[in-house]
């Protein structure tokens, strides 16, 4: 049994390798073309290779599915299955590796969404628009203003509010002149009012407290939007901190936040699920190959559908944060384990 079970376990790597990589690069590749239309060839193939760990997060499940399918599929058709039921033997035991693979699987899409796709993406970003003036270091927003000052938002929430501003200006000859800093910040009718603020004119060496200081010409919450890291730049844990540095700051946490936070704990486990639904389906020889093959794909679709429109009315507020981010998981690990268990022995 362990050398039929050391090949399956390669024939699945190797169709898994083969279908997660040939989708992630084609779907790379064809974003790239489409959003550096007129750059070097050199700059589309780099874009591509940056936005080829993000698909590949988003085919593994897929490709774990087809891959088991495959693998099981094929053991049917050589009467492989037949000859081991003969032999006493148990073809949930005998495929068992694969399922520890799924399991590895998972692990892995929560490392790559974790460590590679962020950094990943975000110097895809970066190639894709170099003339962003913005520098994100230590969770902090450093930008350009209008007038030539440099803004530092320490922490930043949509909607025009923030903590922790601070204001850099310069004079004519290029040298810093003053400083401000403030404790909070708010955007009102056209114009930042920071409140709190500490004045420093580094020139004379004066203080100066003010309560409140408004200020023209600083940058559009619209700007600053434009260049803040969207959630799916951020991993699990960098996610985490954010949300906590808002709840600290007593700003209010959009629903979208708390979602995605669940969802990068739920999701991975579909590669994991996929593997166990696959094996259940290709295991029942009075159903044959195509008939697997299609559950497989519709089940796989619908819990796509599922998964999408859960997120969306977790956004939305119609259902609560976890139910909207583990609905679609937990209905799939009841398919998943009702096709397993049921394998005929």
């Amino acid at each position: 049994m362990r050398l039929l079970q050391a090949l399956y376990l390669r024939e699945f790597l190797k169709a898994l390798a083969v279908l997660t990589l040939g989708l992630s690069v084609l779907l790379s590749v064809l974003e790239a073309v489409d959003n550096l239309k007129e750059r070097p060839g050199r700059d589309v193939l780099l874009y591509a290779l940056l936005l080829t760990p993000k698909y590949i997060v988003y085919t593994m499940p897929l490709g774990a599915l087809f891959s088991a399918l495959l693998v099981a599929g094929q053991a049917c058709r050589r009467y492989e299955t037949v000859a081991v039921l003969s032999a006493g033997a148990s073809l949930r035991r005998l495929f068992a590796p694969l399922l520890v693979a799924g399991l590895l699987l998972s692990l892995v899409g929560f490392l790559l969404a974790e460590f590679v796709v962020p950094p990943a993406g975000q110097a895809a970003l970066r190639l894709k628009a170099p003339t962003r003036q913005s520098l994100e270091h230590r969770g902090s927003l450093w930008l350009r203003a209008q007038d030539g000052s440099l803004v530092r938002f320490g922490l930043y929430a949509r909607g025009g509010r923030a903590r922790e501003v601070s204001v850099f200006r310069f004079n004519a000859r290029g040298v810093l002149a003053e400083r401000l800093q403030a404790q909070r910040g708010l955007y009102q009718r056209g114009r930042w009012v920071l409140r709190d603020v500490q004045l420093y004119h580094l020139g004379s060496g004066q203080y100066e407290y003010r309560q409140e200081v408004a200020l023209q010409g600083l940058l559009e919450p619209q700007v600053l939007e434009t260049e803040l890291r969207e959630p799916e730049q951020m991993g699990y844990w960098e996610l985490r901190r954010y949300v906590g540095r808002l709840r600290q700051a007593g700003l209010q946490v959009q629903r979208k936040l708390l979602v995605d936070l669940q969802a990068r704990l739920s999701v991975p486990l579909a590669n994991l699920l996929m593997v166990a639904l696959a094996l259940g389906l290709a295991l029942r020889r009075a159903w044959g190959a195509l008939v697997a093959a299609a559950l497989g794909v519709g089940v796989s679709l619908s819990y796509w559908l599922l998964l999408s429109l859960s997120l969306s009315l977790g956004y939305a507020g119609v259902l609560p944060v976890a139910l909207s981010a583990w609905l679609a998981p937990a209905a799939l690990a009841g398919a998943a384990g009702w096709s397993f268990l049921t394998i005929p022995e």
